[in-house]
Order: structure tokens, then C-alpha cells, then sequence
């Protein structure tokens, strides 16, 4: 069963694709070098846990679009799968929602195919650590 703070991120944001803990931590298991994880928490709740990996963005600047776009344009690069995610789903969906947009400007350099760009659900177990070995902890 869904929150209601859930419920309002899915309904605030219907275009942005949604990927359950079970599932991301498959990816990370299984397949790191493609994932992208943005972190769109404060820095002091990144420093307290984040998935490994996770590059700690603020979602309110250009940041996540300069991140995405220096991330694409590496010669090797792999991602296939841009997660973000923060405590309730908001921030990760709105920045989730931005990079999209920005993935499919005229000035984007997107690799084809494009990498695909999810909001982590269930992030209060993702994030915290609480239930999942593969969060890192400064605790």
C-alpha cells in the first residue's frame, strides 16, 4: 500500500517511471558501471547514508543537466539507467522530470539509445540504509 506523500509524487509527476528498491538493488548488484545515481538529498542526509555510488546533486541548479551532459559525452561511457532518488520522491522526480526534458533538447549530446531515467521508490529504506546492506554509512 502507497503512502499519500506516495500517492501526490505519482500524481504531481505521471510521466516520471518509477523503480522499486528490489529492483535498483538488482541493478546494482548485477550491473553498477550502467547506473547513474543522483542523490537529491541535503548534504547532511547524504553524509549520513547514500546508495554506493551516489553523487550528491542539488536539484534546485543547473547541476543535474551539467552533471548529465559530462557524463554522456565520456567516450566510455555506459549508464543505460539514471536513478534518482531522496526521501520522499519529490525532489528525485523533479529532477528526474528535468533531465528528460534536457535528454531530449536539441542541444543535448544524448548517446542513442538514451539512457532511461527512473525516481527510486520505497527510498525510505533505500536511503537510509535501514534494510539494505548496500547503503554506505558514515554512522
Amino acid at each position: 500500500m502507497r503512502s499519500l506523500a506516495t500517492e501526490w509524487v505519482h500524481e504531481s509527476f505521471p510521466e516520471v517511471e518509477t523503480v522499486s528498491t528490489e529492483t535498483l538493488q538488482s541493478w546494482i548488484e548485477n550491473n553498477p558501471e550502467e547506473l547513474l545515481i543522483l542523490d537529491t538529498r541535503s548534504p547532511a542526509e547524504y553524509e549520513v547514508s547514500h546508495l554506493p555510488g551516489a553523487i550528491l546533486i542539488d536539484p534546485q541548479t543547473n547541476a543535474p543537466q551539467e552533471l548529465l551532459q559530462k557524463q554522456l559525452s565520456q567516450e566510455h561511457n555506459q549508464h543505460k539507467r539514471i536513478i534518482c532518488y531522496c526521501t520522499v520522491g519529490y525532489r528525485a522526480s523533479m529532477t528526474a522530470q528535468n533531465l528528460t526534458k534536457a535528454l531530449s533538447s536539441e542541444d543535448s549530446i544524448t548517446p542513442k539509445p538514451a539512457p532511461k531515467i527512473y525516481n527510486a521508490e520505497d527510498k525510505s529504506k533505500s536511503c537510509s540504509g535501514r534494510d539494505r546492506p548496500e547503503a554506505e554509512s558514515k554512522i
